[in-house]
């Protein structure tokens, strides 16, 4: 689980199927998660803005933030968005914002770790944005 003293998000992402070769392997976004307190010492906690829209599109998105500046951050954090597509829903976790060091290549980019599977899921991965530097 992420440590660090700003509100910070990430999700979980699951993998099932890896070793089942007649089935293709699947993967799920899980409910977002805040870590971090707020200048108060209240812990960060999801916010969102919902879409009202006719047909296909993004519908919702979520961030972590404090409840005394609810709004989403401008620099580098994960948003958990959840679109409309054919009828159906599908959620994705994508990162937006700016990084201190973009002048030097540094950029806000999906992070993704190992971390404990739950029984029924054969992988799991911590994923949370962070600025990094662009790889060749």
């Amino acid at each position: 689980m992420p440590s660090d003293p700003k509100c910070q998000e990430w999700i979980y992402l699951d993998w099932f199927d890896l070793n089942d070769p007649k089935k293709m392997p699947r993967s799920e976004f899980g409910e977002l998660k805040c870590n971090g307190k707020c200048k108060d010492g209240s812990p960060c906690k999801p916010h969102s803005q919902e879409f009202k829209i006719d047909g296909d599109g993004l519908i919702k998105k979520e961030w972590c933030a404090c409840d005394d500046d609810p709004k989403e951050p401008e620099d580098c954090h994960g948003v958990r968005e959840t679109y409309r597509s054919g009828g159906k829903t599908f959620v994705k976790f994508n990162c937006h914002g700016n990084c201190p060091g973009a002048s030097k290549g540094e950029t806000c980019r999906e992070a993704h770790r190992e971390t404990d599977a739950p029984a029924g899921v054969e992988k799991r991965y911590v994923v949370q944005c962070e600025c990094l530097e662009a790889s060749d």
